[in-house]
């Protein structure tokens, strides 16, 4: 019987890898225990020190990329990033910057992302990856030694790492990011009290994916540039479980990056500009206990609880919710 199950899986990966992957040919010299998946763009030389932590049984698939439209000192420091990176070991670099092999346009980090976790799903598939947990996060980002160790228990679904911003120096810049913080989290805390299967935050330095979640929901979407972590987060969780992780605790950068059209670098840039009095809006909104409340009551109204088969769930999903919580509010 279970045999029969592990062969349905490894059909339904197949299937993906041949028909929706966006694949690059890859060689390993041997067998790692799992992959980290960082998409790169314009980063500086000092990103590779956030890499110390990992262990080597950790492979780096590292997706350097841009277009051919991009300006051409970011292509130089792409360049001499992929450079640095071909010279550390227990690392795999897709060059997706140099001259004939850019992203096509747009681009963008959720096309960089997917290729990434598509050519790592294909090295599990094979046999040179032993877990099943596509781990994925940013350049910016540093880990914890305990980082990549996923126990048995948790659901074959997605995993999302805790997180912290790390301090600037600068009172008004920390002030705004604690802010965004903040409303991540109380967003999160108010779906949970809701009873909503969406209790989770979406970031994309944080998520471990499982290969047959990843392949059922077709991976990353290539169109997206941003937001690719919310959309995955979101299919994922229509056909198994979303686990938010307390620890270990990833440390993230606090920079006001423009590297997506939205996120994190431009809310925190929006609320140092408005000043620490101005409503905040977007998605350092901090939305009030009553919306969350009422989305309680809805919930239970349309029979939807945490515990509903999640085909009750598919036309409320984390989309709608999002949506449903803001018509609430007054203006």
């Amino acid at each position: 019987m279970w045999k029969a199950t592990l062969v349905k899986r490894m059909h339904a990966i197949s299937k993906y890898l041949e028909q929706y992957a966006h694949v690059e040919a890859t060689e390993l010299q041997h067998i790692y225990r799992c992959a980290l998946v960082i998409p790169y763009f314009n980063e500086p030389l000092t990103c590779i020190d956030h890499l110390k932590n990992l262990v080597d049984d950790v492979l780096l698939i590292a997706v350097v990329n841009n277009i051919s439209q991009t300006d051409e000192s970011e292509k130089a420091q792409n360049q001499a990033l992929i450079n640095e990176l071909q010279k550390r070991p227990h690392t795999v670099v897709i060059d997706k910057s140099s001259q004939g092999c850019e992203l096509p346009t747009p681009g963008g980090v959720g096309l960089a992302r997917k290729i990434g976790c598509d050519t790592a799903l294909s090295l599990y598939h094979q046999g040179l990856i032993e877990s099943p947990w596509i781990h994925t996060s940013d350049a910016d980002a540093i880990f914890p030694a305990e980082y990549t160790y996923i126990s048995n228990d948790i659901p074959k679904g997605a995993v999302v790492y805790a997180f912290k911003h790390m301090s600037t120096g600068d009172t008004q810049h920390d002030v705004a990011m604690s802010r965004y913080e903040k409303a991540l989290h109380a967003y999160a805390d108010g779906l949970r009290l809701a009873g909503s299967p969406y209790a989770y935050i979406s970031i994309g330095s944080c998520l471990a994916l499982h290969a047959e979640s990843y392949a059922a929901v077709r991976g990353f979407s290539a169109k997206r540039q941003a937001g690719e972590d919310f959309y995955i987060l979101n299919n994922i969780r229509r056909i198994a479980e979303v686990t938010a992780l307390e620890k270990p605790i990833i440390q993230l950068s606090p920079r006001l990056s423009t590297r997506v059209p939205f996120g994190t670098g431009q809310a925190v840039a929006k609320l140092i500009k408005d000043g620490p009095d101005a409503k905040a809006t977007g998605f350092a909104t901090i939305y009030p206990q009553e919306a969350f409340e009422a989305l309680k009551i809805y919930l239970k109204e349309n029979e939807l609880n945490i515990d509903a088969p999640r085909s009750r769930w598919q036309n409320f999903d984390a989309l709608k919710t999002l949506k449903w919580v803001k018509n609430w509010c007054p203006e």
